[in-house]
């Protein structure tokens, strides 16, 4: 299997690049948060100056907040305003402009709005301004367009074989990292009700890949996976702790293995 880095899903919670709020996260304990900054130290000599920038902005963060888009499939929903939105949790001083348009947290320092105009910072450089009652910073950075793999097998179903699966989607000639993330986790049993194995991938950007190495246990009978790009900054509050602030957008499918 041709990647640059295959580690567990905890590695998945710190590279903010890919993930943060995606939909099946699970959070970083204790107990594993030193192997986690080793396996973070040996995978950032693997990767080019902005993907070792975001590795850095993303480590050891107190809160987050960003905009989150999630197709299915491939495709947005019906109503795609309901896909993206922004969301997270933050000091309840906390404002952000994206691209002049500036929000802010609620009473209680939750982030919760929809809108089809987030989906506008995708495939663009993002202006972003981060302030609290005390500090503020500006920042500008590409967020990649969105990784949309086609779905797998006939339209209506969600049966695939075990092999000749190749995911395929349109790459981003101007994605500074030159990766795409793919966090997938396989089960077994006839309905497919037991998770047993966890994984990320960083591919390269080129639009495919096949799925075989990773279908080759023959107790799978149904993998979930996300296709996950983005950007991140961070930010130090009054109070000396790090906020993150990302744009993401994460493609969930799911199938059975007949």
């Amino acid at each position: 299997m041709k990647t640059i880095a295959k580690t567990s899903i905890q590695l998945l919670i710190i590279l903010a690049l890919f993930i943060t709020s995606c939909k099946k996260d699970k959070a970083v304990t204790n107990s594993n948060t030193s192997s986690i900054k080793t396996t973070i130290s040996n995978l950032r000599v693997l990767l080019n100056e902005e993907g070792r920038r975001i590795v850095d902005d993303a480590m050891d963060y107190d809160y987050s907040v960003g905009v989150i888009d999630n197709p299915n499939y491939g495709k947005f929903g019906l109503d795609p305003a309901y896909d993206v939105y922004l969301g997270g949790a933050t000091p309840n001083d906390i404002k952000i402009s994206l691209n002049g348009t500036e929000y802010a947290a609620q009473s209680n320092g939750q982030w919760a709005k929809n809108g089809i105009e987030f989906k506008n910072y995708f495939g663009t450089k993002v202006k972003i301004n981060i302030s609290d009652s005390k500090n503020s910073q500006a920042y500008e950075v590409y967020v990649p367009t969105h990784a949309l793999a086609k779905k797998l097998g006939m339209p209506q179903s969600q049966y695939i074989n075990r092999t000749g699966n190749v995911l395929t989607w349109t790459p981003d000639p101007l994605n500074k990292t030159g990766k795409v993330a793919l966090y997938y986790h396989l089960c077994t049993g006839d309905n497919g009700d037991t998770w047993f194995a966890n994984n990320v991938l960083l591919l390269d950007d080129n639009g495919s890949f096949s799925l075989d190495d990773v279908l080759s246990d023959t107790k799978t009978t149904k993998i979930n996976f996300m296709l996950i790009t983005g950007n991140v900054v961070s930010f130090i509050t009054k109070d000396n702790k790090k906020l993150i602030c990302f744009i993401r957008s994460c493609d969930s499918h799911e199938y059975f293995i007949q």
